[in-house]
């Protein structure tokens, strides 16, 4: 079962072992997946980032097809909410969750939750659903399907789970801690080998003469250099000979530094090319790091190489698409022999000294662009979009330094990277006329073309699939047509392609209601495809104040709640907050608190539109309804199922885009004007969304008619409601939001002619009257003993 926001590996044919290495892979898209089922290939589910998922694997005794006594006592005394879960072929569940906040989930087995209950995070894998494998575990072999028992939205990580996770994290700091300061650590000497130190300046000397001779050419003449004729053009010469120099001078058996090399170069390059094409090959020198252990020969160092001349760097001017520069091949502690002062001859101790913080954070900065957010996180770019990546400082710094390594270089480092780096603003939405996928990014609003991926744009979210403009989606135009009335359709349409908007201009949130087996779940499934489920977060209004569960919606485009109790009261102050675009206080495990809003679109789904605290027209004035009347046992489609809508997501995506083209979504547009909610269907949910959501409005439309003789004042009609609700709140004074729910029904209040008090008198008021003619005199007379008339 392939299912879009996942990312995948390849497992051998009926088995669960990965087919080759995969930790280094970019994302595998489920198209690529499904190449690898056809040919016979079973696939695994990454449980990382990529996926934005892990999954607690709970093995069962194969005697007596239980769990342990441990993982039972456990679930006496917490709850595992209902979420996504696969049974496998020896009787255990994986349960899979969303990561909670900014804590990276490792692997485990057996520590952190108890024995029998494993871990599969950051670096791991499950067998995905769907697919079929025989093996061995605990002497018992075992073969069959891995099948979906619960084919609920992935749920967040419940609190008592994640509090596990952060005691693990604080254990294992204190362990490197203790480590790294008592003097374990041994640092390893810089080895320079006479001979080959020779031949490196030797080669450095002859193409600093290139370099002195293409410089004196004038411009638009050529020489040969490597065996091609380049000259002074961007990314020929003066960028070829600066990836070699870069090359020689990173040798760990050379003395000679890349600084001392810049300096050279600097002095010999006209100022107009020497800081671009040496910044520009710094970012593309991954031949640079291409040694690895079995290249000690100079031989094979200063071999022919081939450049990449496209490459260009973050932070400079952008040639072509930026490449990330990749070291996951070279040995730990490679880059030792630049990290390091040279100390002077008459100094005592290793011929090394300080460490050089800078250098390092622009080294690990050139393998991959980092951004920072509010809190001081980390976040690296991956292929289109910044991802939260905590360890990634720690990662690429002891990939440099190997047994150098300690937690000082790391703090000093880390400081150093978080006081340069780019700021990632959680604050406010993203640019809401862009949309990012996995082949480019869009501008929607009036174009079809993709344009390249660049790390300067700060993008944190994408959706997990390419665009095409051109892919149709039949199953789903079917499905649609099937299960919603004729003038819905269109309405469909503009909520799909409004929940892909990067922020809520509108200021709304969406409710799908009716009767259960309807289409609702299917409906905000989509949704969450559409966009991706690392885009997507479950978080209930009423779960707000709980820890984890509000910084989860930080970042995400879409937030979607389904199956709400039709009893539960609907917290209105939230609602307001989260669509009024309000900065809000967040806190995270071990971080500042922080202001940021929260921009995703919220759409919740339940069978009976719930009940609120709140009587104004303001708050019924955020939502735009969409009624699933037909059941889906009466429109019963041959061999639906949803695995087959995602299939289609690309052409979803294309037909949304351009149903989201037609919203006004300028400054002053409202609900009615974007959605169109003039349809008979629509009028007729609004009116049901009305008297759900307002108890003003339903007394209001239930028990009074309009009158042509009669005339009401409002304070009237408040005494009326107060008398047959039996509410003591407010006075006799009509209050506010009662007035306004009689103007929504009737119109302004207006001066007419009526009776008041036995006599013909001009009244300001509505002409209406109380649908029972003898309790409206009883009533009247009330209000007029109350005031003492």
């Amino acid at each position: 079962m392939i299912t879009p926001g996942f990312s995948y590996i390849q497992l051998q044919r009926h088995g669960k072992v990965p087919t080759r290495d995969w930790k280094g892979d970019a994302r595998v898209l489920p198209s690529e997946a499904r190449e690898w089922v056809a040919q016979g290939f079973n696939v695994g589910v990454r449980t990382d980032r990529q996926s934005s998922c892990w999954v607690l694997d709970v093995d069962v005794n194969p005697l007596t097809g239980e769990p342990t006594e441990e993982w039972q006592k456990l679930l006496a005394e917490h709850e595992i909410p209902a979420t996504y879960t696969v049974r496998t072929p020896s009787g255990g569940l994986h349960y899979y969750f969303r990561f909670p906040g900014d804590i990276d989930v490792r692997n485990d087995q057996g520590q952190v939750i108890c024995k029998g209950v494993d871990i599969r995070g950051i670096g791991g894998y499950v067998v995905a659903a769907g697919m079929t494998a025989s093996y061995n575990k605990h002497g018992v072999d075992y073969s069959g399907e891995y099948v979906v028992v619960d084919d609920s939205p992935i749920a967040q990580t419940p609190d008592w789970i994640a509090d596990r996770f952060v005691a693990r994290e604080e254990k294992q700091a204190e362990k490197i801690e203790r480590v790294n300061n008592g003097g374990d650590v041994q640092e390893k000497a810089e080895h320079i080998e006479p001979e080959w130190d020779k031949m490196a300046k030797q080669e450095l000397n002859d193409l600093f003469a290139l370099v002195s001779k293409l410089a004196k050419l004038p411009e638009g003449e050529s020489i040969e250099i490597l065996g091609e004729q380049r000259g002074w053009e961007r990314g020929a010469g003066f960028f070829t000979l600066a990836c070699k120099i870069i090359e020689v001078a990173r040798w760990p058996h050379t003395s000679v530094t890349v600084d001392q090399a810049h300096k050279a170069w600097a002095a010999r390059v006209p100022t107009k090319y020497a800081h671009h094409d040496w910044t520009n090959a710094l970012a593309s020198a991954d031949v640079t790091w291409a040694w690895g252990e079995q290249q000690r020969n100079p031989v094979d160092l200063f071999a022919g190489v081939e450049y990449r001349g496209k490459a260009s760097s973050p932070e400079g001017e952008q040639d072509g698409p930026w490449e990330p520069l990749d070291v996951s091949n070279q040995p730990i502690g490679w880059a030792n022999s630049v990290l390091f002062a040279k100390k002077k001859d008459d100094e005592e101790g290793e011929n090394s000294g300080a460490f050089k913080v800078e250098q390092a954070r622009q080294i690990i900065n050139r393998i991959g662009p980092i951004a920072v957010d509010p809190t001081g996180s980390v976040w690296t770019y991956d292929r289109g979009v910044y991802v939260h990546d905590e360890l990634v400082v720690l990662e690429r710094l002891y990939h440099m330094m190997g047994d150098r390594f300690t937690s000082t270089h790391l703090k000093n480092t880390r400081l150093a990277v978080q006081a340069k780096a780019p700021f990632l603003d959680l604050t406010k939405a993203p640019n809401p006329g862009i949309m990012n996928f996995t082949n480019g990014t869009l501008e929607w609003r009036d174009c079809d073309e993709v344009e390249l991926h660049d790390p300067k744009s700060l993008v944190t979210t994408q959706f997990p699939y390419e665009w095409d403009p051109s892919a149709g989606c039949p199953k789903f135009d079917h499905w649609l047509a099937t299960m919603l009335e004729p003038d819905q359709i269109t309405l469909a349409w503009k909520i799909l392609g409004y929940m892909m908007l990067s922020g809520n201009p509108l200021q709304v949130a969406f409710m799908l209601y009716g009767s259960g087996s309807n289409g609702k779940s299917t409906f905000a499934h989509v949704i969450e495809r559409l966009v991706g489920m690392n885009n997507a977060s479950a978080v209930a209004l009423k779960d707000f104040s709980q820890r984890f569960q509000t910084s989860a919606m930080i970042g995400k485009i879409v937030n979607v709640v389904g199956d709400i109790d039709s009893d539960y009261q609907m917290s209105t102050a939230a609602l307001k907050q989260v669509t009024g675009a309000d900065a809000m206080q967040f806190e995270r495990k071990n971080r500042d608190s922080f202001r940021a809003t929260l921009w995703a679109t919220c759409l919740f789904s339940a069978n009976r539109i719930p009940g609120t605290n709140d009587g104004s027209e303001g708050y019924a004035e955020r939502w735009v309804p969409l009624h699933f009347k037909r059941k889906a046992a009466e429109h019963r489609i041959e061999g639906f199922s949803e695995e087959g809508l995602w299939e289609e997501i690309q052409g979803i995506a294309a037909k949304a885009v351009r149903a989201l083209r037609t919203l006004p979504l300028h400054k002053g547009s409202s609900r009615n004007q974007a959605f169109d909610l003039t349809a008979e269907s629509s009028i007729e949910a609004m009116e049901e969304f009305r008297e759900a959501s307002n108890s003003y409005y339903a007394w209001i439309k239930n028990h009074t008619t309009p009158s042509e003789s009669e005339a009401m004042k409002p304070k009237e009609l408040w005494a009326a409601y107060k008398q047959a609700t039996g509410t003591r709140q407010g006075g006799t004074s009509c209050p506010r939001a009662f007035a306004e729910a009689l103007t929504d029904r009737y119109g302004p209040a207006k001066t007419r002619r009526g009776m008041y008090l036995g006599m013909q008198r001009n009244i300001h008021g509505h002409a209406v009257a109380l649908v029972d003619e003898e309790e409206t005199k009883s009533l009247e007379a009330d209000f007029v003993r109350d005031l003492n008339i």
